[in-house]
């Protein structure tokens, strides 16, 4: 599997989207428009593969490694992405999405409340698309 280019444009709409789950606690890949993944992608990079979203409070305990139980506090974005992708290869749906073979580029969003809770959305392309 080759690896995916970074796309600015994508991580603009994935960051606008966390920040919106952020605000308004409506943790779904709709906005709160009722406007779906797939349109909000469309709309702002032209092309749509998948979306994974996750959530995660700051201060817990989390797996940094895919064998581990829970090891640590979360204390830098790095624990929390490494914990976040653990997350998405445990999880069957969000593996397939990373793992289809047309996708050829993400973008990646992530927004903090007040309270710890931090929202992650990951948005990809397809590679026929792009």
């Amino acid at each position: 599997m080759s690896s995916l280019e970074w796309d600015s444009e994508l991580a603009a709409i994935a960051t606008d989207h966390a920040r919106k789950i952020a605000e308004t606690a409506e943790y779904s890949h709709k906005s709160p428009d009722g406007t779906p993944a797939e349109t909000r992608v469309e709309r702002g990079a032209d092309c749509f593969s998948g979306e994974n979203i996750n959530k995660i409070r700051w201060d817990v305990m989390v797996m940094t490694k895919y064998s581990d139980k829970m090891s640590r506090e979360i204390d830098s974005y790095i624990t929390l992405a490494d914990h976040c992708v653990i997350q998405f290869a445990r999880s069957e749906a969000h593996r397939n999405n990373m793992l289809q073979k047309q996708i050829s580029a993400e973008g990646i969003g992530v927004a903090k409340t007040a309270d710890d809770m931090v929202y992650i959305v990951q948005d990809f392309c397809w590679l026929a698309v792009r």
